[in-house]
């Protein structure tokens, strides 16, 4: 059985795309060791990196580059380079994950088993920020009206976080396909990833079949529970 872990370069809210520079380098530097130290196998996607960055390529990490621009923000764009390099990829079980604000206490691909479909970040915060993000997706062509985002798991509030994506090969590629899909009725000016990764898992997964938090991933801004050193500890990722 292949496992792969797949990362962007960036993760630059409010941001439109620019070049990645080696002094922002700390946040990706701790992801690499825990990826070494858990021998898990990653793929870093990356459009410009230093010769010296790249030196860290090793075993356990490739670094492949992808300049093609399908839209303006990374955090947008990063899902199609997924799906496009997951295509020809012969990986069975494969991570989606952001790689300069997380990283691997353990191996994650032990969680993965028949009983969910997906693996996903969850975190809660005000609904403002995102209401507004949401509104500018309408205005920018998504074809949603704005409603209610929030899914209730074990009697608490959650809002799925897609800096983290786990599963089959088969069903990641079936939320890349449709997500990208999403997007693509969003002018591509427009930061539009969380809206359309939340509906995503709302339209076209059996959200009792959908993973999250602890273990898979510490109890990241989450009310009610903080995230305590233990959180951090014994989950498998921690995110920020």
């Amino acid at each position: 059985m292949s496992s792969y872990t797949g990362s962007d370069q960036h993760n630059n809210y409010g941001k439109k795309n620019r070049p990645f520079y080696d002094q922002e380098s700390s946040g990706i530097n701790k992801f690499i060791h825990s990826v070494v130290n858990n021998n898990l196998k990653a793929i870093i996607l990356y459009d410009t990196l230093s010769d010296k960055f790249l030196s860290r390529a090793c075993d356990n990490i490739t670094f492949i580059q992808n300049t093609d621009h399908y839209r303006d923000f990374h955090n947008d764009n990063r899902f199609y380079l997924y799906r496009d390099y997951l295509k020809s990829s012969n990986a069975t079980n494969i991570f989606l994950t952001d790689c300069n604000d997380l990283y691997f206490n353990k191996n994650p691909f032990e969680l993965i088993s028949d009983k969910y479909d997906l693996f996903v970040g969850s975190e809660y915060r005000d609904t403002g920020w995102f209401r507004q993000i949401f509104h500018k997706c309408t205005e920018g062509g998504l074809p949603y009206a704005w409603k209610d985002l929030d899914e209730t798991q074990n009697g608490k509030l959650v809002r799925y976080n897609v800096g983290i994506i786990g599963g089959t090969k088969n069903n990641v590629m079936k939320y890349l396909n449709q997500v990208t899909k999403l997007m693509d009725t969003v002018d591509k000016a427009v930061f539009a990833d969380t809206p359309c990764g939340i509906l995503t898992l709302q339209q076209h997964f059996n959200l009792n079949r959908i993973f999250t938090g602890m273990p898979l991933h510490n109890n990241f801004r989450m009310p009610g529970k903080k995230d305590k050193e233990n959180t951090r500890g014994n989950s498998y990722i921690v995110h920020k």
